[in-house]
């Protein structure tokens, strides 16, 4: 096949990678928000509450669907470019 083809499929690839991560940035500033509001529901103050959500959310739920999302994303544009 011409070379552009080549350029043309890794254009997509890189979009579909760079819309899903997008999209796993904004789902975990939704989570964060979320449980700081429920902290704060909870009667700690907003400060308090946010360095808390952060310190539970990042660590456990966050960081684990983040490296999850990239490595299969990785492995899907490995997969195609050969």
């Amino acid at each position: 096949m011409p070379s552009h083809w080549d350029d043309h499929c890794h254009d997509h690839v890189t979009g579909w990678v760079l819309s899903g991560l997008a999209g796993i940035v904004i789902k975990n500033g939704i989570l964060l928000i979320e449980f700081t509001d429920e902290l704060r529901g909870r009667g700690m103050r907003t400060r308090e509450a946010a360095i808390q959500a952060g310190k539970i959310r990042i660590i456990s739920r966050i960081c684990l669907t983040a490296v999850a999302t990239i490595l299969g994303l990785v492995a899907a544009g490995c997969w195609i470019q050969y």
